[in-house]
């Protein structure tokens, strides 16, 4: 039955992305969504559509008195349940659990600017809930490769990839240097691990018919991408932040002299 969603989301994501194109963008543009780069993994109409769909769901959250940090606690448990479930290898269940969990991550954000609760304690939250859900499905499927070497390190650089992206740019925008700059952000990593949950095994039905515990290449595939972008996008954002803090360095010090 959760295997039939499958196809059904693919076509609603299709569809809306492509009426979001035809439509043109001037509609749909928000300010977060501007912020974004541009990326060849999750295109901008994609990115525009599904934020459209969670401000729709926000407006419904908020009419039945459903606040920010409700939606920030309700994302970790799911990402946990996700978690769990991946490690039990139930992967497709586990990656829709893990996109439901993602989609409460982001309308907590939308429900506080529009409520006009937004504080630097509810920023405290989400972030701290973002680490927990960034690191629970790669710890689920930690626990599901254990026995798989390629598999197990695969997941293990993706999930240092994905923890240094957060930091180093948590890091420069304490120091005041704007570095969200490069791929594999939080929104891409979300995408391409949930789409490697849910396809994953699918495929895997005819790659290994006989597996036992199937490798799900396809998924294996989706880690590696992230990994390596991960640690691309990690390091192209730590030279931004290093340069611009030895500038100001500089700066100041010449500043000083006269």
């Amino acid at each position: 039955m959760i295997e039939r969603l499958i196809p059904l989301g693919a076509a609603m994501l299709v569809g809306g992305t492509v009426a979001t194109k035809m439509r043109g963008s001037r509609r749909l543009r928000d300010a977060r969504t501007d912020k974004l780069p541009s990326s060849p993994f999750v295109p901008r109409p994609v990115v525009e559509f599904g934020f459209q769909l969670a401000r729709m769901a926000a407006r419904g959250a908020m009419k039945i008195g459903i606040t920010a940090n409700v939606c920030t606690a309700l994302s970790v448990v799911l990402s946990v349940a996700a978690a769990v479930l991946v490690a039990r290898g139930e992967l497709i269940f586990g990656g829709w659990t893990l996109f439901f969990g993602s989609s409460l991550d982001t309308l907590d954000g939308i429900i506080a600017r529009e409520t006009g609760t937004a504080s630097d304690a509810g920023e405290l939250l989400d972030a701290t809930a973002d680490r927990i859900n960034d690191a629970a499905a790669f710890l689920g499927l930690l626990y599901y490769y254990r026995e798989d070497t390629l598999a197990f390190i695969l997941v293990c650089i993706a999930l240092v990839g994905s923890l240094l992206v957060s930091y180093v740019r948590a890091k420069g925008e304490a120091m005041t240097v704007d570095c969200a700059v490069g791929w594999m952000q939080r929104h891409e990593r979300i995408a391409w691990i949930c789409l490697g949950l849910l396809l994953g095994p699918v495929a895997a039905r005819w790659i290994e018919p006989d597996a036992v515990t199937p490798r799900c290449h396809v998924l294996l595939g989706a880690l590696a991408v992230i990994g390596f972008f991960s640690f691309l996008t990690a390091v192209q954002r730590t030279r931004l932040v290093y340069r611009a803090l030895i500038v100001r360095r500089d700066s100041t010090r010449d500043a000083r002299r006269a």
